[in-house]
C-alpha cells in the first residue's frame, strides 16, 4: 500500500464527548477522492473514486482484504466514511458533518494518506 498526497482543510470536531479533535476533509469540487478511516485505530486513506476499478464501490468492498497499516484489522470490518466517521482522541466513534462552504485555498494543506487501490483487493 502506498502513501497519496491530497489537498484538503482541517477542522476541529467535538464529538464522543471530546473537544478538539482533529479532523480532515476534502472539499466538494473537482476531483473525485474521498477519505475513509479505519474505526479501530483511526487511520485515514484516501479513495479516489476516478478509478474505473473503484469507481461506486463500497467501500467494504473496496477493502475486502486488506487489512490496516495502523493495526492490522481487515478493512471491511472497521471501514467508514471519514470525516463523518472519525475515531475521537478518547477512543469513541464521533460524527462531523464538513462544512457545505470552502474555505480560501490558503487554509489547504496537502496531507498525505494510504491510498486504497485496485491492486490492494481482490
Amino acid at each position: 500500500m502506498r502513501r497519496r498526497k491530497v489537498r484538503c482543510y482541517r477542522a476541529f470536531a467535538e464529538g464522543a464527548g471530546t473537544f478538539n479533535n482533529e479532523v480532515f476533509y476534502i472539499a466538494t469540487e473537482g476531483y473525485r477522492i474521498e477519505l475513509a478511516s479505519c474505526t479501530c485505530c483511526g487511520e485515514v486513506f484516501a479513495v479516489d473514486r476516478e478509478n474505473r476499478n473503484i469507481g461506486a464501490r463500497a467501500l467494504r468492498e473496496v477493502s475486502a482484504s486488506v487489512a490496516c497499516p495502523g493495526c492490522g484489522t481487515v478493512l471491511r470490518d472497521s471501514i467508514s466514511a471519514y470525516p463523518e466517521v472519525f475515531l475521537a482522541r478518547n477512543g469513541k466513534l464521533g460524527c462531523f458533518s464538513p462544512p457545505t462552504i470552502i474555505p480560501p485555498d490558503e487554509e489547504s494543506a496537502v496531507m498525505e494518506f494510504w491510498a486504497l487501490e485496485i491492486e490492494d483487493f481482490v
